[in-house]
């Protein structure tokens, strides 16, 4: 789903259970991109589209950068996915945010979205928060992700008013830094809900990190 912010005859892109695995993704680089205003993707919908059923399955294979990257944009809605097997091993932002990359957005949600075992050659195995504003993460589930910095499950940095509600179990920091649950740095006013259990980290900040975050409530 890809809107540049010009006119787009749809503004809710739906997803159905049954995506076989890897067969709607693009072979390399991202399997959704988001940069447009005012638009929901919503899986995890039944063969005729008319109800939730569950999770909608985007299997990368070690092949994807990102599972779902959403930059630039306000008012944008993600829904019902299980992201796994992402690899973000290539340059600049494609080294962070394996399973999900957002990036400079404002009034946003995430909500029911499961990230497994995805590994991010810099920060945010799971999930990689980067300038947002007003962002809310909810019933987010963090489990067997990698990062060789910060933020195993999930790393957040210069944001703010970021609303945290997520499950965060097994993920690891591989080789440098810290933050292997949770990493939130030079991130103001958040609040951070759920459950924080069972990571590793080689230096610190085995289950949550807070680095410059004033006026944040755990």
């Amino acid at each position: 789903a890809v809107n540049d912010g010009g006119p787009i005859a749809k503004t809710v892109f739906v997803l159905a259970t049954n995506l076989a695995a890897g067969a709607q993704l693009p072979a390399t680089g991202t399997g959704v991109v988001i940069n447009g205003h005012n638009l929901t993707l919503r899986g995890g919908m039944d063969a005729n589209f008319t109800a939730v059923i569950g999770t909608t399955i985007l299997e990368g294979s070690n092949n994807l950068f990102h599972g779902i990257m959403a930059t630039d944009a306000t008012n944008v809605r993600i829904e019902n996915f299980t992201v796994t097997g992402m690899l973000a091993n290539g340059g600049a932002s494609d080294g962070n945010g394996a399973g999900l990359l957002l990036r400079n957005l404002r009034d946003s949600t995430c909500s029911n979205v499961v990230l497994s075992n995805n590994r991010a050659r810099m920060d945010g195995g799971g999930v990689q928060v980067a300038f947002c504003t007003n962002l809310t993460l909810t019933s987010l589930l963090l489990a067997q992700n990698v990062a060789s910095n910060s933020g195993g499950g999930l790393n957040a940095t210069g944001s703010s008013n970021l609303n945290l509600d997520v499950n965060s179990v097994g993920n690891w920091i591989g080789f440098a830094d810290r933050g292997a649950g949770v990493a939130l740095h030079t991130s103001a006013g958040c609040t951070l809900s759920g459950h924080v259990g069972s990571n590793t980290s080689m230096w610190s900040g085995g289950g949550v990190l807070l680095d410059q975050t004033a006026g944040t409530t755990i």
